[in-house]
C-alpha cells in the first residue's frame, strides 16, 4: 500500500535488521528518480510534481532553497496563476518548502483550492491544501501554520467528506487546528476521529482527539454510520497500532455490534460491487465494498486479524449480525484460523 512507504520513509522506518537500511534507502532512491523520469516522459505532469516535491523527505533531506523562478522551472509550471491540475502552492506544500508557501501565499494563489486527486500517491480524493500541510508535510508544522496565517478553511472536507482535522499526524498538529476553532465532531460525511482511524494515524494522535471529546459512536438516525472502530478494523491489514487505537476505543465505550453504514457515493460504490458480484467473482476491494454494512468484528474477519478478532470477541462483540446482505462475520471470515478462533470462542464460553 502507499501509505506504508508514505508514513515510513527509509531514513526513519524499524527495520528488524538494521544494516538493511541503507539498502532500501538507495533503491527507493533509485525508484523516485525512474518515477520522475518516467512521468516527465510521459507528461504526467501531477505525478511528476509530486515525486519531485515529495524527493528530497523521502530521503530525509531539508528542502533545497529555490529562487522562484528555479521553482516554477523544475516543477514545469507555466504560471503562478495555473488553474488545471496541481498548482504551485500544492508543490511548495508537499515540498515542506515553508519561505516558497509563504511566497506563492502572499503572491495571493488560493489558500483553499484543492489538490487530487491523485491515487498513486494515496490522495483519493481532492483534498484542500490544508489537509496537505497536515498529513503529508506534517514533519514541518510551519506549512500548515503558514496556510492558517492565511486564512485556510479549518472547517473544509475534502471531496468525499473527509474532515481536515482527520489527516493531522501529529497531537501538536490536532491541537493547532483545534486552537483555530477545528470541530473535533464537525458533522460531515467522515468524521475527524473515523478519517484518522481509515489512515492509521499514529496512536498518540487518536488519544488526542478523545481526549477533546471525539465522538467514538455515530450519532444515533444519521444518514450514514462510519464510524471509528470499523475504520480501524478495516485498516488492520496495513497498519502497525490496531490493537492499541481498538483498546483506546473501546475504553472510551465504542459500540462493538454497530454496523458500518454508508451514504452517497460510498453508497452508490456499494450497491455497484453487490450487482457486479451477483454477475461474477470479483476482486477483493470489490467484495469489501459489497459486504462493507458489516460490523467491526466482521471487517477484522475479512482482513484475517485474529489479534483483532479476540480483542473484539472478548468486548462482547457478535460474530452472528448479519449485514444487508445477510453475511455474519463468520461468513466473511477468510481464514480457517479465524474460523477456528471464533469456535474456540464460542465454545470456551458459551453458558
Amino acid at each position: 500500500m502507499p501509505i506504508a512507504w508514505m508514513d515510513d520513509p527509509p531514513h526513519e522506518g524499524a527495520f528488524s535488521y538494521e544494516a538493511d537500511r541503507g539498502g532500501v534507502y538507495c533503491a527507493m532512491k533509485m525508484a523516485l528518480r525512474t518515477k520522475i523520469r518516467n512521468s516527465k516522459a510521459d507528461k504526467k505532469w501531477d505525478v511528476y510534481r509530486y515525486y519531485v516535491a515529495r524527493y528530497d523527505a523521502l530521503l530525509g533531506r531539508p528542502p533545497r532553497p529555490r529562487t522562484m523562478e528555479d521553482f516554477m522551472k523544475e516543477f514545469q509550471l507555466k504560471s503562478l496563476n495555473s488553474t488545471k491540475g496541481m498548482s504551485p502552492l500544492h508543490c511548495a506544500i508537499l515540498s515542506g518548502d515553508v519561505d516558497m508557501v509563504a511566497n506563492l501565499c502572499n503572491a495571493g494563489l488560493d489558500v483553499n483550492r484543492f489538490c487530487g486527486p491523485l491515487p498513486e500517491a494515496y490522495i483519493v480524493s481532492a483534498v484542500p491544501p490544508l489537509s496537505l500541510a497536515v498529513w503529508i508535510s506534517w514533519r514541518t508544522p510551519e506549512v500548515a501554520r503558514t496556510l492558517l496565517e492565511h486564512s485556510a478553511d479549518v472547517r473544509a472536507t475534502a471531496s468525499v467528506g473527509e474532515n481536515v482535522l482527520g489527516f493531522c499526524r501529529s497531537p501538536a498538529l490536532v491541537e493547532l487546528l483545534l486552537q483555530r476553532r477545528a470541530d473535533v465532531n464537525m458533522k460531515c460525511s467522515l468524521p475527524a476521529l473515523t478519517v484518522a482511524c481509515a489512515m492509521a494515524s499514529p496512536t498518540s494522535v487518536i488519544a488526542s482527539m478523545l481526549e477533546h471529546k471525539a465522538q467514538v459512536n455515530p450519532p444515533e438516525g444519521g444518514p450514514s454510520s462510519k464510524h471509528p472502530l470499523a475504520a480501524v478494523a478495516y485498516r488492520s491489514s496495513v497498519s502497525t497500532n490496531t490493537l492499541e487505537v481498538a483498546s483506546l476505543l473501546l475504553d472510551a465505550q465504542a459500540d462493538v455490534n454497530i454496523r458500518y453504514r454508508s451514504s452517497g457515493r460510498w453508497r452508490a460504490g456499494e450497491l455497484m460491487c453487490r450487482s457486479f458480484l451477483r454477475l461474477r467473482r470479483g476482486p477483493t476491494v470489490a467484495q469489501f465494498l459489497a459486504d462493507w454494512s458489516t460490523t467491526p468484528l466482521g471487517f477484522a474477519c475479512f482482513f484475517e486479524c485474529n489479534e483483532l478478532v479476540e480483542l473484539l470477541l472478548t468486548a462482547q462483540a457478535s460474530p452472528e449480525i448479519p449485514n444487508e446482505r445477510g453475511r455474519t462475520p463468520v461468513d466473511l471470515a477468510r481464514s480457517k484460523s479465524t474460523l477456528d478462533l471464533i469456535h474456540h470462542r464460542q465454545t470456551t464460553f458459551s453458558i
